[in-house]
């Protein structure tokens, strides 16, 4: 299948444009949501330190609360009064002094507990697990305070378990707490602009997550995860119902290690990456733009170099019908400009060219009549002598004498009496006085002429035929080289007589003219023997240059 210039050009120009393009859009879109889903992971574990350090806030503030109503003689008094938990009048007053002092504290949890670690008041409504609340019971019993996570029968608690001393011994047990549920969740929502989500092992306690699919989706994560979940919390994606968020799941500060105790931090990475969505729109747009232009510049670049190129071609084929006069409208100044101004330059030398040839054909047809006439000149003469003979017009002949004439003119007499002759038979002397008025000038042939027939009988010797001398004159004519004379490279004399009756010196002109840097040197009245009757000056001519060769 032929592909057209034009084809190959869009085909080389304008998908690597559009490649370029579509990879430069491609890269920019994943460097940005790189970024964005990573500047996402950063402002998740900042929000997890911001978390993590209000809950250390939260702990010393329920520490330092504990420690200064212990030491609050109305609180710690009343635990040394008689009396025991199953005493409803002791706990009424018990609890009347926990309330007066919650009111001041305002905490979501006070509870009172007697030197044997048994519960007198309390301003919440959970109910401990036994073994979840007896090791913060037992230490400040020995008189440690301890602070951690525990978690009820409704919600998780920071709580700080303080011993109240009275008389150096311990008389019993304050524990405060405040809730880690829905109200700190939408708190902490508020202020990091992220989905929070508690869990105690297996089970959401607070979320501020609407749609229970969303939620399922965050125990499913900790439930593949939870092995990987270290101190430093685990990032995923976890796709909801309707978005997809990056989720950062860590275990809660001092959770217990039997139930431990996380939080999830999420952030929609549909939302967060909307803005990258409209500029994905925009770099899609300016992708399709950037298709268009490619396309528009292969275009413009194809027709830019085809419209010459096509010019050029139908320069070509008018030549081929012999029109040399086609316009070529190439105005540019580039390579395609040259190539034209090069190609005008062939069109005109191709000219020149065949107009040459044309004219070696005529004269080539010129020379053939010109030797056709020189070689029917003897016989001219010979048909003259038999008018003159038949005619008696020299006078009345013998028929001795008749036939002695015609015998001397290389003929025979027929069975009727008319002379025949042979051309092959012919007497050369007859064609060498015809031939040589037109090699050299009267006045050589006047001065030379001894030398001239010496120089001729040396040649009869060898032999005459007048069937040689026709063959020779067809191979000359038939032969022909003159489409090859530029591939010629040596250096080139061409030097002719201007005077030159046997071969025309329009003939050097050609030789000169297609030879490439040829010398072409007319001997003024010079013939076609010109270096017999001038040597010096065709010595000096030759000299002169092969000198110019060798320097």
């Amino acid at each position: 299948m032929k592909i057209s210039l034009r084809a190959k050009i869009l085909l080389f120009t304008v998908p690597p444009l559009i490649a370029l393009a579509v990879g430069t859009i491609w890269i920019v879109n994943r460097t940005i949501s790189s970024e964005v889903h990573r500047n996402i992971e950063d402002e998740l574990k900042r929000a997890s330190n911001l978390f993590e350090d209000l809950l250390e806030t939260r702990s010393e503030h329920l520490a330092v609360n504990g420690m200064v109503i212990v030491q609050d003689p109305r609180f710690f008094s009343v635990l040394t009064l008689p009396g025991s938990p199953r005493d409803p009048e002791f706990r009424a007053t018990v609890a009347g002094v926990a309330n007066a002092f919650n009111s001041i504290t305002e905490t979501d949890l006070f509870e009172v507990f007697d030197s044997r670690g048994r519960s007198i008041t309390s301003m919440g409504k959970e109910e401990w697990d036994v073994h979840a609340i007896a090791p913060f019971i037992s230490s400040a019993l020995s008189g440690a305070q301890r602070a951690g996570l525990l978690a009820g029968s409704e919600h998780n608690y920071q709580v700080a378990a303080t011993p109240v001393l009275a008389g150096g011994r311990v008389v019993g047990v304050l524990l405060l707490g405040d809730k880690v549920g829905s109200e700190l969740a939408e708190g902490l929502k508020n202020t990091t602009r992220s989905e929070v989500t508690f869990l105690t092992g297996k089970v959401i306690t607070a979320s501020t997550l609407e749609h229970p699919q969303e939620r399922d989706s965050v125990l499913e994560a900790l439930r593949v995860s939870d092995p990987k979940i270290s101190a430093e919390g685990m990032l995923s994606e976890i796709r909801g119902r309707d978005h997809v968020y990056v989720t950062l799941i860590r275990q809660l500060p001092e959770s217990d290690p039997t139930t431990p105790q996380y939080y999830a931090l999420q952030r929609s990475l549909d939302v967060e990456t909307a803005f990258l969505r409209s500029m994905q729109a925009r770099l899609v747009e300016l992708g399709a733009l950037a298709a268009f232009m490619a396309l528009l510049a292969g275009l413009l670049i194809s027709e830019r170099i085809t419209s010459p190129v096509r010019r050029l071609v139908r320069g070509a084929e008018e030549m081929e019908r012999g029109n040399y006069d086609f316009p070529i409208d190439v105005a540019s100044q580039d390579e395609i400009g040259y190539l034209a101004a090069r190609f005008r330059e062939m069109r005109q030398r191709q000219r020149a060219y065949v107009t040459s040839l044309e004219e070696v054909a005529r004269l080539k047809t010129e020379f053939i009549s010109v030797a056709s006439h020189e070689l029917r000149t003897p016989m001219s003469v010979i048909r003259g002598y038999h008018e003159l003979f038949v005619s008696d017009m020299l006078g009345p002949l013998t028929p001795q004498q008749r036939e002695a004439m015609i015998a001397q003119l290389a003929g025979t007499v027929d069975a009727a009496g008319a002379p025949q002759i042979d051309p092959s038979r012919l007497d050369p002397m007859m064609l060498f006085q015809t031939l040589l008025p037109r090699v050299f000038t009267p006045t050589f042939m006047q001065e030379e002429m001894p030398k001239l027939m010496q120089l001729f009988g040396g040649a009869l010797q060898w032999g005459f035929s007048m069937d040689a001398i026709l063959a020779q004159v067809a191979a000359v004519m038939g032969h022909s080289t003159t489409d090859r004379l530029h591939q010629i490279a040596a250096p080139t004399l061409v030097i002719t007589g201007d005077a030159d009756l046997l071969i025309s010196p329009a003939n050097s002109d050609i030789l000169a003219r297609e030879i490439p840097n040829a010398r072409l040197v007319k001997v003024p009245g010079g013939s076609h023997g010109f270096n017999f009757e001038t040597p010096d000056v065709f010595n000096r001519e030759v000299l002169a240059f092969l000198r110019g060769v060798d320097a």
